[in-house]
């Protein structure tokens, strides 16, 4: 019923003396057939010699010993009567815990109602004392929470001894860290829930005034924010005039609203998220209330007039509340008084994004009018006539509002239809014009039901043929406009090789070559071939299909491949991969396939990805075809000593099984640039601008082979290293 007291403490045992140099023997499981005397003279000495340990230690015994005494039916808990007092008269975290599990697990047995009410004033007491830190503090409150009761109610709510008068001392304040606040206000709540009357109200009214006074918090941050006061301020609430108590002043600013977070920094913007997370803890406990739910609704409309940029928190304390409580009143009454409060105001330009993006979530919520919107939406459209709304995110904003207008029932009538006039024709932004013509063929067209259904949000569904972009029955047909997820990966690509490049070379001379071949005029691109297969079983013909790639940061931007179709009984579209490699690394390629079905709808899946491995960056050198091996052989030496000695490695091939040019020439057939019996010559390019040259001999006496390797780039060395040895493996 109470895991908590079940599981260890997070604190480790081995602190303090060790069980072993108190018990010099191991200790044994208590055996069950036992009598009653003996199990007592065993466990006695036990528990007496415990307080010889550590603090966290003792914890530990004590719990392996009533875990014991829990299973040996025949002996009563009450041996623990007297290490109990002494856990009473102690402050450690780890004893109290202890204590806290002994009770959970032996209730009324080994605990009276007066050592509950003594555990509940001390856990109170440790809860609100200034001396310990605040995790300390914070615990001592779950424990509160979590209490193990002797006669417990449910498995939920609190202790039924803790009642407003006891935990007085807990109630929060806005000197206190966020984590104290919020856990002191749940904690509070709870108490002051399940405790009506006449202390509880007055614990109610506390809390509110506490909330108010957060609230001030935050209010003193956004005038900040604003550029400063104005004469004239006005207070959030009644209550701490009526009260004798200080009111709450808030001043109306002339500055923006865009940086108000900046002007107190981390500051502000904890300030804001405690507030609104102490706001929803109290409307889901008290927001029912026929007295303080209105107040709190009205207050938090006054704090958006002072300080519209907090509408993310509004609209998130909307969208969670409307989830927790059952009653709807509560949201309703806030986004009623937001939209009041929006709608009484003239438009001014710096505070019409907040707004817009506040009516667009609150102008459609049930039980809040439409006609202050709609003669919002009158005000807007000169607006947009005189162009003082600005481009395009307001554009898109103001369409948010028509969108949500729309698919009210009735909608805002014949001013939803001239805004969207104003904006098809004098929006200075086209995609704004586009969208405003097609909510107002939508307008003009269809009645409020299939409206509704057009725009209402898409859920998954069937794919079938849409005939008619205008008619949606019973699905929405904004669903052949979305991207989808796809169900399963319905294609793979398949790597082929491509033709080897056959350009004519003009004639030229070895110094030339090796110039052109050293110091290349262009980054050289690495091209790959694949095959789009189909991966599904029935393969289903893809239509439109749009393959994007990415490489990772050591190579430049792939270009995104189109192929027309895909289709099940026609050879497969081939296609080439342009990779631009920044060093010559090997990479994998990340795959995003986006597509159409006959059925009208897109989807986007991911591949697997393409491995790049090291070996696929080779190109041959740019020799003459026509060249005769002494020539080949003079250009190789002129290549070789114009890398010079750097970048230079050896590498070894032992036992090999077949003559080194056999295994030179079935390997690198492609870059070979001058062969031989006893000696091959091999010139690799790497791209973007690198060469590598392999010279590998044949060792006295056959068997072996080493290979000497030049290039003009330190990185790839280890690279090649591993490639060679790999070669020799297979070849030895």
């Amino acid at each position: 019923m109470f895991p908590v007291w079940h599981q260890y403490s997070p604190v480790s045992v081995q602190s303090g003396p060790s069980i072993c140099s108190v018990w010099p023997s191991p200790f044994c499981p208590l055996s069950p057939c036992l009598p009653p005397q003996e199990l007592r003279s065993v466990l006695s000495p036990l528990l007496e010699a415990s307080a010889l340990l550590s603090p966290v230690a003792q914890a530990h015994v004590l719990w392996q010993l009533a875990q014991a005494v829990g299973v040996i039916r025949t002996q009563s808990p009450a041996v623990f009567k007297a290490p109990l007092v002494r856990l009473f008269g102690t402050a450690h975290a780890a004893l109290l815990h202890a204590s806290l599990r002994l009770k959970a697990l032996f209730t009324d047995s080994l605990f009276t109602a007066e050592d509950e009410a003594f555990l509940l004033r001390r856990l109170v007491a440790l809860a609100g004392h200034p001396a310990l830190p605040s995790p300390l503090r914070l615990f001592y409150l779950d424990c509160l929470l979590c209490f193990p009761e002797n006669r417990p109610l449910g498995s939920e709510g609190v202790p039924v001894l803790l009642t407003p008068r006891l935990a007085a001392s807990l109630v929060p304040s806005v000197f206190q860290d966020p984590g104290t606040v919020l856990a002191r206000c749940h904690l509070f709540s709870l108490v002051c829930l399940e405790n009506p009357g006449p202390e509880a109200d007055r614990g109610v009214g506390v809390l509110f005034e506490q909330l108010l006074a957060l609230a001030g918090v935050v209010a003193g941050w956004g005038a900040a924010a604003r550029g400063g006061a104005s004469e004239g301020g006005w207070d959030l609430g009644s209550r701490g005039v009526q009260d004798g108590g200080p009111g709450v002043g808030w001043d109306r600013g002339s500055a923006g609203v865009q940086d108000w977070g900046s002007v107190g920094g981390r500051g502000a913007r904890e300030a804001a998220v405690l507030f609104f997370r102490s706001a929803y803890l109290f409307v889901r406990y008290f927001g029912s209330q026929a007295g303080h739910g209105p107040e709190l609704a009205a207050a938090l409309a006054r704090l958006y007039g002072h300080c519209p940029a907090l509408a993310p928190h509004f609209l998130n304390l909307l969208a969670e509340t409307r989830a927790a409580l059952d009653d709807p009143a509560w949201p309703a009454a806030l986004a009623g008084a937001l939209q009041e409060l929006i709608v009484g105001q003239p438009p001014r330009p710096r505070d019409l994004p907040w707004h817009l993006r506040v009516l667009s979530h609150v102008a459609g919520a049930p039980g809040v009018p439409v006609g202050a919107a709609a003669s919002y939406v009158q005000r807007l459209a000169c607006l947009a006539r005189a162009g003082r709304l600005g481009g395009w995110r307001p554009g898109q904003a103001l369409l948010g509002v028509c969108r949500t207008l729309l698919q009210r029932p009735g909608g805002a009538g014949p001013p939803l239809a001239a805004l969207l006039e104003e904006l098809a024709w004098g929006y200075p932004d086209v995609d704004v014009q586009h969208r405003a013509r097609f909510y107002r063929a939508l307008l003009a067209s269809l009645g409020a039901e299939k409206l509704g259904a057009v725009l209402a949000p898409a859920g998954r569904l069937q794919a079938r043929t849409l005939s008619s972009s205008l008619v949606a029955e019973s699905e929405s047909f904004t669903a052949a406009l979305t991207v989808h997820p796809a169900p399963h990966v319905p294609l793979r690509l398949e790597r082929q090789a491509l033709p080897a490049a056959g350009a004519p070379l003009r004639v030229r001379g070895v110094a030339e070559v090796a110039a052109e071949i050293s110091t290349p005029a262009a980054p050289l691109p690495l091209s790959l071939g694949y095959r789009v297969l189909h991966a599904g079983d029935p393969p289903e013909p893809l239509l439109c299909l749009l393959l994007r790639f990415e490489a990772g940061s050591g190579y430049g931007p792939v270009p995104d491949i189109h192929v027309p179709c895909l289709r099940a009984g026609h050879p497969p579209p081939a296609l080439t991969l342009q990779l631009q490699p920044r060093a010559p690394y090997p990479t994998r390629v990340e795959v995003t396939a986006l597509y159409s079905t006959p059925g009208g709808l897109t989807y986007s899946c991911r591949l697997a990805p393409l491995e790049v491995s090291f070996p696929d960056l080779f190109q041959p050198l740019a020799l003459p075809p026509d060249w005769d091996l002494p020539t080949r052989r003079h250009l190789f030496q002129a290549l070789w000593d114009a890398l010079g000695p750097g970048a230079e490695s050896l590498v070894s091939w032992a036992q090999l099984q077949q003559p080194v040019a056999s295994l030179v020439e079935s390997v690198f057939a492609r870059y070979l640039v001058a062969p031989g019996s006893g000696a091959c010559e091999v010139g690799l390019a790497l791209p973007p601008r690198h060469r590598v040259l392999l010279r590998a001999r044949e060792a006295t006496g056959g068997g072996a082979a080493c290979v000497a390797l030049r290039t003009d780039h330190w990185g790839a060395l280890p690279l090649l290293g591993k490639y060679l040895r790999e070669v020799g493996g297979e070849g030895g």
